[in-house]
């Protein structure tokens, strides 16, 4: 059975589905920050127009989001850039989230949408919405010179992931 058929959820699916539920037209956002910014590692980094950072860690199972807090950083910014913490899980583990996340995070569920619901052309079947709202933590909007970076950054995914488009059509064709 493929992973859909079974449920389980990727986590690039997850990502895609937060970055749809926050705007990708309205917001800068950039998946897998963890060099070039001197911050430790989020999964999907969101930045408003007004330079305020939100981060979005990313989990699939049980052991993944437990393990995330064995992390040292602990998701803490000593620049103080990150307003708000959110964790992204399939919505088999939000109970459980609810449990383990502390209450200085928020929680996002991303569930498989059902076939009645609405549809617009190239949407995918997943939705994403904020169950518990993130507290705002103590931080100072971006420079714009951080924000250029945060963009450079986003931009170099670009190439990497066009090469791997590439690559599978190749595959695909032989």
């Amino acid at each position: 059975l493929t992973s859909r058929r079974r449920g389980i959820m990727k986590s690039i699916e997850i990502e895609e589905a937060v970055a749809r539920m926050f705007g990708v037209r309205q917001n800068l956002i950039v998946p897998n920050i963890s060099w070039g910014m001197g911050i430790h590692e989020c999964d999907l980094l969101v930045v408003t127009k007004s330079g305020f950072a939100t981060e979005v860690e990313i989990k699939v199972s049980r052991a993944d989001l437990r393990k995330d807090f064995e992390k040292k950083h602990k998701h803490v910014d000593r620049q103080n850039r990150i307003k708000r913490l959110y964790y992204a899980v399939p919505e088999k583990l939000v109970d459980y989230a609810r449990e383990i996340v502390p209450e200085t995070a928020g929680i996002i569920k991303v569930r498989l949408r059902h076939d009645d619901e609405h549809y617009y052309a190239g949407d995918l079947k997943t939705k994403a919405e904020i169950v518990r709202d993130a507290p705002t933590l103590n931080s100072r909007p971006l420079t714009a010179a951080e924000m250029n970076n945060v963009a450079r950054l986003g931009t170099m995914r670009i190439w990497g992931l066009k090469a791997k488009l590439i690559k599978a059509n190749e595959r695909l064709k032989i």
